[in-house]
């Protein structure tokens, strides 16, 4: 008897049969032990195949530019590393393409032909021309060359070498983590073994005593040092010949590279030493703003017409304030905090943290306590 087919049925038919046939293949069910072992061979190497080929793919994705950072050393050579991992990174010759040095953790250049470099948690130094080692990685921290000298460090005993590694004089210094022993000019910046700063010259040999708790360098070679904590040492200025530059010490100094060494006095004025040691008493503020008071004349509305005062307030880069003339005259030093003009020629100035002042006229005297 003739049966018509529809065509859901006509489809479904061919895939319960295909079906039925994949599910007696792969079910464990029923299965002889030699097909089961033969089975779990098959799986296993699919596995492997599959873990291979996905390895594979990602070492390519990551080879891929977008997954590396380089840092260029010099015109020629390049240091390579994939952007994230903890993979070492290599050297290239940005010329050919060519890799010279594998396994390089990291790489610190600068100006000078030899820059350091990090290898299995040990320091040495590359030629950043060639790339090719020239001091082995043998130190437990090492340092920039500066005019051919360079420190180092095995376990806590700082010393310096010459760019064919050997020792540059037979000096040995405690290591302090807080430094970074590299020259400054003719001067590093070294402790001694209670942890007082002061500078040695390339000999080793002390050229200012360690005395200070904190020396940072400066602009044509100069530094700033500290005797005492953050909060109320004072500052010294030496020079480039590791000469003190005055004998004035301040709570603020700057060493400005166009202008010179600036103190900052206990009247809040400053003073300039160039580098060529004059001395130079400047008017150096940070703003100049006119002053004006409330004059008895009204405007239309009723409110009070503003006048200028015969002075202008001046106020330092600490914010303290002063008086001045138009002509850039001192009237008086910025000793107050707040400055007011109360009329043509009167103005209340106010002490820091205090709320209270006292009215100066524009001669400068105080007229009212």
């Amino acid at each position: 008897m003739n049966q018509d087919i529809d065509f859901k049925t006509w489809i479904t038919i061919p895939f319960h049969h295909i079906g039925s046939f994949f599910k007696s293949i792969f079910s464990w069910k029923n299965k002889t032990p030699f097909w089961r072992i033969l089975w779990a061979i098959i799986t296993i190497c699919i596995l492997i195949i599959t873990a291979v080929l996905c390895h594979a793919y990602f070492s390519h994705i990551r080879s891929q530019s977008q997954w590396v950072t380089s840092q260029p050393l010099s015109q020629y050579i390049c240091f390579t590393k994939e952007e994230y991992g903890d993979h070492p990174g290599w050297l290239t010759n940005r010329i050919t393409g060519k890799r010279i040095l594998d396994n390089v953790d990291w790489v610190t250049a600068s100006d000078d032909s030899l820059a350091v470099f990090a290898r299995n948690d040990k320091r040495g130094y590359i030629n950043r021309h060639t790339g090719h080692i020239s001091i082995p990685p043998k130190y437990d921290a090492a340092w920039l060359f500066s005019q051919g000298i360079a420190a180092v460090a095995l376990a806590d005993s700082i010393y310096f070498i010459n760019t064919s590694g050997s020792p540059a004089n037979d000096k040995r210094f405690t290591r302090d983590p807080r430094l970074s022993y590299i020259f400054h000019g003719d001067y590093c910046i070294m402790n001694d073994t209670c942890g007082l700063l002061g500078l040695i010259n390339r000999q080793g040999d002390w050229v200012v005593p360690p005395q200070y708790d904190q020396i940072t360098p400066a602009p044509h070679n100069y530094w700033r040092m500290r005797r005492g904590d953050a909060q109320t040492g004072l500052w010294y200025a030496y020079d480039c010949h590791a000469r003190l530059v005055d004998s004035t010490a301040t709570r603020d100094l700057d060493i400005i590279a166009d202008l010179g060494v600036i103190y900052t006095l206990p009247n809040h004025l400053k003073m300039v030493i160039d580098f060529e040691g004059n001395r130079r008493q400047q008017f150096l503020c940070q703003d100049i703003e006119p002053l004006y008071y409330d004059s008895p004349r009204r405007d239309s509305t009723g409110a009070f017409i503003p006048e200028p005062a015969t002075l202008s307030l001046y106020r330092m880069s600490d914010g303290y304030e002063g008086l001045c003339r138009k002509n850039g005259q001192l009237v008086t030093d910025p000793i107050y905090w707040s400055v007011r003009a109360i009329d043509k020629d009167l103005y209340h100035c106010i002490y820091k943290d205090s709320g209270c002042g006292v009215i100066i006229d524009s001669s400068g005297n105080i007229t009212a306590r």
